[in-house]
């Protein structure tokens, strides 16, 4: 499996709206944990798994702030 990767700052211009990057992050760790069988290494999933995790909770977080 080949992972596009991009910079935390090309990342943070894509969403600008912090409602926009929660629910953006809570649909990618629901397709990471979906999708483990497509992973060839147990290792490489739970790497995605992890960064999928820690992107929702700064998105949850940022959320948060807003209220």
């Amino acid at each position: 499996m080949v992972e596009n990767t991009v910079s935390e700052e090309q990342y943070q211009s894509r969403f600008d709206n912090p409602i926009d990057e929660y629910e953006r992050a809570k649909s990618d760790y629901l397709y990471v944990s979906r999708h483990y069988p497509n992973y060839y290494a147990v290792s490489g999933y739970i790497e995605a798994e992890q960064r999928a995790w820690d992107r929702f909770e700064r998105a949850y977080r940022a959320l948060q702030e807003l209220d």
